[in-house]
């Protein structure tokens, strides 16, 4: 999979943030007052110099394994936190094992999560933000992915984006500088889309966010219409903007499917992202 480096400046920015405010208002204008599913019904954007209220509503998950993990996953909610658990031996390769706990998005989006714990039998025991293509309604092994994540603090000790550009092909991510570390339970993720552009970040208070970097100092981000240079691990590239409509979830692998017990994560406060000026 492949990354694009992309430095923008503020003009940059304004120009994106005006063409999402085109297009929101656009697809709220389609929908005519009428409730829908996907929480954008309910969406209200306000932006100026850099305010966005994005989405609404926290989504309604439909959680389940993908792929062939040995033990099976499940998600249970309680007082406001999502404890997820997930078998399978890694996302990463040609095909992933994990749970997955998703939504269905149609259009541009920007969502965050807290990550407030993960645990797990090997040090690449993983929790993402994941957007994902799948070939019809259903999640599968093999699909293209783009994801924010996180591993165990006594583990791998790290976040970064990683993904996948084609349908049963290479996985590929990016060295990330400098390394950035878990600090549950104040580990925050997020991932926004605009147009064929998935921007990740991080933060540890859910309001000072930063964009991933690599050794040079430019900006980490996917577009999938066609990102340059080639990934790092296994030099793959985006040559075609996803779809309008794909899906958008949490996952979590154990990366070890011998485990009985599996990788666990506690999420909370997965919602769309507000900024305030």
């Amino acid at each position: 999979m492949q990354t694009r480096l992309i430095t923008r400046d503020t003009r940059a920015k304004r120009t994106a943030l005006a063409e999402f405010r085109k297009r929101t208002c656009a697809r709220l204008s389609s929908l005519g007052g009428q409730s829908t599913t996907h929480t954008l019904a309910a969406a209200v954007f306000a932006i100026g110099l850099g305010t966005i209220v994005s989405h609404a509503a926290t989504p309604v998950l439909t959680a389940q394994d993908v792929g062939y993990p040995t033990l099976a996953g499940s998600m249970t909610t309680a007082a406001g936190k999502t404890t997820i658990i997930g078998g399978g031996n890694d996302i990463w390769g040609t095909a992933d094992n994990f749970h997955y706990a998703f939504f269905k998005v149609t259009g541009d989006f920007d969502y965050i999560v807290k990550v407030e714990d993960l645990q797990g039998p090997d040090n690449w025991t993983k929790a993402e933000l994941m957007a994902r293509l799948p070939d019809g309604d259903v999640p599968q092994g093999g699909d293209p992915h783009i994801s924010n994540m996180t591993t165990r603090s006594g583990g791998q000790n790290e976040l970064r984006p990683q993904w996948r550009v084609d349908r049963d092909g290479a996985s590929d991510n990016w060295a990330i500088s400098p390394a950035v570390r878990p600090a549950y339970p104040n580990t925050w993720l997020r991932l926004q889309r605009m147009g064929s552009v998935f921007y990740q970040y991080y933060s540890t208070d859910g309001t000072s966010w930063k964009e991933y970097t690599v050794a040079s100092g430019a900006v980490v981000n996917l577009d999938t219409a066609g990102s340059k240079p080639a990934g790092g691990d296994n030099g793959t590239s985006f040559s075609q903007a996803w779809p309008n409509t794909i899906l958008l979830g949490v996952a979590v692998t154990a990366h070890n499917d011998s485990d009985a017990n599996g990788g666990k994560a506690i999420f909370s406060d997965f919602a769309p992202h507000v900024t305030v000026p």
